[in-house]
């Protein structure tokens, strides 16, 4: 009679087991959708990355806080097998991706572009100024190789994006980089911010390649722009912004009256209260 009741208890026990992990599954999803809501996510994108990482949790016998790249690798294996579409699996990848970030966010002491300027602290200056540009000021990448020397105002505490069309606030942390390396970045009004080696504009796929080899050097080999960027929004969603000018910072604001306009420009200068609160390290040397 025992033999015949241990399989039961086996049962029990093990369906005792995967309701807990579907319960911690469960509670992890909702903060990591409302996580991704508080950083400007679509509607659409979290019904998508939610239904993505409940079929994780199916596929993987971890918890959430023991998903790692392997994990995902052998996942990703599994949806190829079951013949997914090119297009479903670039964005069931995106979801694995921001879910992992995501995790390793909880077991962060501080937020992602805190850390990552911290250890940009030794960086060239110009690799420090094209974080600076993502991390203070919500520049996408596209967006640098046409800046110019000009549309860093030091006077007025400006930043000036041409191709996105807004204004913002100089962050103290990139003002002091600039003032500390004006022969490495000089602020040549006609020059490029930050050109090729020949001197002349490169190109956005550029921009990328140099944002990995900074990224890898870091430790973050596998850390996109975007993410950057939407953890400066979440830190001003979390400041209280109003989310049409968290819009406006990313550029996905499709051009509606969230801001004063100084001409053709989405005048964002608002922002600096809240951007100052983001605790940037500014060096020494410029504060003496």
């Amino acid at each position: 009679m025992s033999a015949s009741i241990a399989p039961d208890v086996h049962r029990i026990v093990d369906a005792s087991r995967d309701a807990g992990r579907g319960l911690v599954w469960s509670e992890v999803m909702r903060a990591f959708v409302q996580d991704l809501r508080k950083r400007g996510y679509s509607v659409l994108t979290l019904r998508d990355y939610r239904s993505d990482i409940a079929q994780l949790s199916t596929m993987t016998q971890v918890l959430p806080e023991e998903v790692d790249e392997d994990v995902l690798q052998e996942a990703w294996f599994g949806l190829k097998r079951a013949g997914f579409g090119a297009a479903v699996l670039r964005r069931k990848r995106a979801a694995h991706h921001s879910f992992l970030q995501f995790i390793k966010s909880r077991r962060r002491p501080e937020p992602l572009a805190v850390a990552l300027w911290r250890m940009a602290a030794s960086e060239p200056p110009a690799d420090r100024v094209l974080l600076g540009l993502i991390i203070t000021a919500g520049v996408r990448l596209s967006e640098i190789p046409a800046m110019e020397g000009r549309d860093i105002r030091l006077r007025s505490g400006t930043i000036r994006i041409r191709d996105g069309m807004r204004i913002l606030p100089l962050h103290p942390a990139l003002r002091a980089v600039f003032d500390l390396s004006r022969n490495e970045v000089p602020l040549v009004p006609f020059r490029p911010l930050l050109p090729g080696i020949t001197g002349f504009p490169v190109n956005a796929r550029t921009m990328h390649a140099r944002f990995r080899r900074i990224a890898r050097r870091l430790g973050w080999p596998a850390l996109r722009p975007d993410e950057v960027r939407r953890d400066v929004a979440a830190h001003l969603m979390a400041s209280g912004t109003p989310h049409g000018l968290v819009a406006a910072f990313l550029a996905r604001d499709r051009g509606r009256p969230v801001a004063p306009r100084r001409g053709r420009f989405l005048d964002l200068t608002c922002l600096e209260p809240r951007l100052v609160t983001l605790p940037l390290i500014v060096s020494a040397s410029n504060e003496q």
